[in-house]
């Protein structure tokens, strides 16, 4: 009998693996690649997927050949009301909008919000790092499903690409939330491909990504691959790619460090970690290569949690409002 999860296990769901990017920008808004060389530099990259994030821009080009999946998005921002800091949401599955849309007076925070659970199929709160995003803010944001776990642009520029922190004191709180790695490119080639996500889906269409992003059917990393996850009765065995250490976190200090013993160049490819119902709600893995490249899984909960009270803070996604107009 193995231990009970709440939403399942994405690495026992049938469908196939997809390799998407949701986050970059373009010569439509502050990048400097135009989007026909970006979607041609990502399906050279063996991507299946990709999504523009031009600031209040829809950028959707198209790929004549048909061989990369090309969802419409936007990335909408703005400074937080009377704190230090920014919000920058960005928006996958933008209907109904065409050109440039920045409304001419600033939007305060809750509107932005409204704003881009208006317009689009999922959203979540960019480089939390560097907007200055705190655990308490993040869960102002009703709905929220995601925050970036890492951000290569800002990883690049100013060593602020680092979202885990934030992540974790949402989960040890009980909130609900998943995390996506991506490179927010702004340049040339070199921008690009610094973080990603797998997808884990029936077939790679809009509508399949977009449930699977609902579904928390996705990892994020930025080279390091997760193959497998299985749960026994008492505890997680994982299987990934060659990795100098393997990292299995859960709430509050609990959770292990399996690390490559020798010399350099040697690799762990799995790890076994022992599950206490009577500490733990929830568990999810970090792999780092040795180039200290991470992957993270979301997380996985547990049904039958024998923590008191349990925790679970979720707030029901709300219905979506007509296209923006």
């Amino acid at each position: 009998m193995s231990i009970k999860l709440d939403r399942g296990n994405v690495f026992d769901k049938p469908g196939n693996w997809y390799k998407g990017n949701l986050h970059l920008h373009t010569t439509k808004s502050d990048g400097k690649t135009d989007p026909d060389t970006a979607l041609r530099w990502h399906k050279d990259n063996d991507y299946d997927f990709v999504c523009f994030g031009d600031h209040w821009h829809v950028t959707e080009p198209r790929d004549p050949e048909g061989k990369i999946l090309v969802i419409p998005g936007c990335e909408i921002d703005t400074w937080t009301d009377g704190t230090i800091g920014n919000t920058h949401i960005m928006c996958v599955g933008v209907d109904g909008i065409k050109g440039d849309f920045r409304p001419r007076n600033r939007a305060g925070v809750r509107e932005l919000w409204d704003w881009a659970t208006r317009i689009s199929d999922y959203r979540w709160i960019a480089h939390p790092y560097w907007s200055t995003q705190s655990a308490e803010s993040l869960k102002s944001y009703p709905g929220l499903k995601a925050i970036e776990v890492f951000n290569g642009l800002f990883d690049t520029t100013l060593a602020m690409g680092d979202g885990e922190y934030p992540w974790h004191m949402l989960l040890n709180e009980g909130v609900r939330i998943d995390a996506l790695a991506v490179d927010d490119a702004h340049g040339g080639a070199e921008s690009m491909g610094k973080g990603w996500i797998m997808v884990k889906a029936m077939e790679c269409t809009r509508p399949a990504i977009i449930a699977a992003l609902h579904a928390g059917d996705f990892y994020a990393t930025r080279g390091p691959g997760i193959a497998s996850v299985e749960f026994t009765d008492k505890s997680l065995i994982v299987r990934t790619t060659p990795a100098k250490r393997i990292i299995v976190r859960t709430n509050q200090f609990f959770g292990g460090v399996w690390t490559a013993r020798g010399g350099e160049g040697d690799s762990i490819v799995s790890a076994e970690a022992k599950i206490d119902l009577n500490e733990m709600n929830h568990i999810r893995i970090v792999v780092e290569d040795h180039q200290g490249r991470k992957a993270w899984s979301n997380p996985f909960y547990f049904t039958d949690t024998k923590l008191q009270p349990k925790r679970r803070i979720e707030v029901a996604g709300e219905p979506r409002p007509q296209p923006w107009g």
